[in-house]
């Protein structure tokens, strides 16, 4: 027996109130007759005395359910440490799942080690040890425990964040098998948009949109590897933070989302934060409708294009010189349009309330009329109105 206990701090930012045991049987199911616990503190700590024989050597597990406290939010998915370890968090749950499933388990602590300070940039950190958020200087292991934790939070539950971090061990696993792992960045993987919708697709086989998943998972990584310092980071989890689940996504009032029309046809976008939409031209029926951010939402057209989709409400339009967008009067009614390009409003004669006056684009306005129709909207002002012969 020792009166020294087995403590640390769980993080992929501080995780509070999260369920911290010993795995004694190492079965990784909490046995409450008889494994320890703790609930971890504010700053994500936890503490249980070393009271029997083979505590020491038990992994350390916290539960799934901690809420985050930068971002408020309840992390989805179970994190590890191997025994001896004084901190819990992603990087540490890679380590002790390439022992468990690494060459054929048989990789010690030592070599996990290794290999995951290799796929993370973090040779000679003590990745099992140190608290990236207790002083400035940490901000490279910092960073990697809230990359891998972010994306595990793109699973709709515990089971697919699980599943999630289990595909990153099958990534470093392959590359420990094939001699490559001092040569591969996971980090630099994680901001590649094709590598990470390749592994949502593998870790959630029912996803079906992956591609937009992946797309704003990978902009956030980007901005969280940009990160100057640690306050920094802390304050972009907060203000930038993203929030998925089955409805969709929403982000944070600090985060900008550039995407083409293509990956977000059909997904709900919600919360605070910025759009910009590009490519309108290459998804010219795409459905916007369900995008309802309250912060800018900006369509970029950058060549002609025949919409006939749904812009939903509240975008500010922008045509580019030289360019036409054609739409009908539904889709255009109520948008605001600018730019030095030109719009072309057709079907109105089906949408004779349409609302046509914020349309300001400089290089020309134009409304067909192909049937009869008694017009009850709003023309705004130096429309070109064009009526086909006997109508």
């Amino acid at each position: 027996k020792s009166s020294d206990p087995i403590s640390g701090f769980v993080f992929d930012g501080y995780l509070k109130n999260a369920t911290v045991f010993l795995d004694l049987n190492k079965d990784g199911n909490l046995d409450v007759a008889s494994e320890p616990t703790d609930a971890t503190d504010t700053r994500g700590y936890f503490s249980i005395p070393e009271e029997e024989v083979g505590y020491a050597t038990a992994p350390i597990i916290a539960l799934p359910g901690g809420i985050d406290v930068d971002t408020g939010e309840i992390f989805k998915g179970t994190l590890t440490a191997p025994a001896g370890s004084s901190v819990v968090s992603p990087v540490t749950t890679l380590v002790l799942e390439v022992m468990n499933n690494g060459g054929n388990g048989n990789i010690s602590k030592e070599d996990a080690i290794s290999h995951v300070q290799a796929a993370l940039s973090l040779d000679g950190v003590d990745i099992l040890n140190l608290d990236p958020f207790a002083s400035t200087g940490n901000e490279s292991s910092a960073k990697a425990a809230g990359l891998i934790g972010s994306l595990m939070q793109v699973g709709n539950d515990d089971n697919e964040a699980d599943s999630i971090l289990a595909q990153i061990t099958n990534k470093l696993v392959e590359q420990i098998d094939a001699g490559s792992i001092n040569t591969f960045d996971l980090q630099d993987k994680l901001q590649s948009t094709v590598w990470v919708e390749d592994l949502l697709s593998n870790a959630i086989p029912s996803i079906s949109n992956e591609g937009f998943f992946a797309e704003v998972y990978t902009q956030k990584a980007e901005v969280v590897t940009n990160a100057a310092s640690l306050e920094d980071l802390s304050s972009l989890q907060t203000s930038s933070k993203i929030v998925f689940d089955n409805t969709g996504v929403s982000i944070g009032q600090g985060f900008s989302l550039a995407i083409e029309a293509e990956d977000a046809d059909g997904e709900a976008i919600s919360g605070l934060g910025s759009i910009a939409i590009s490519s309108i031209e290459s998804a010219p029926a795409a459905d916007l409708s369900k995008i309802t951010n309250s912060g800018s939402k900006t369509v970029t057209v950058s060549d002609d294009v025949s919409f006939n989709g749904d812009f939903g409400s509240g975008f500010l339009i922008a045509v580019h010189t030289d360019k036409t967008l054609t739409a009908s009067a539904a889709a255009v009614s109520g948008q605001t349009i600018t730019g030095e390009g030109s719009v072309a409003v057709t079907n109105l004669e089906n949408s004779a309330s349409a609302d046509l006056s914020g349309i300001s684009a400089s290089g020309g306005k134009s409304v067909s009329i192909s049937d009869n129709v008694t017009f009850a909207g709003d023309f705004g002002s130096d429309f070109s109105i064009v009526v086909s012969a006997t109508k």
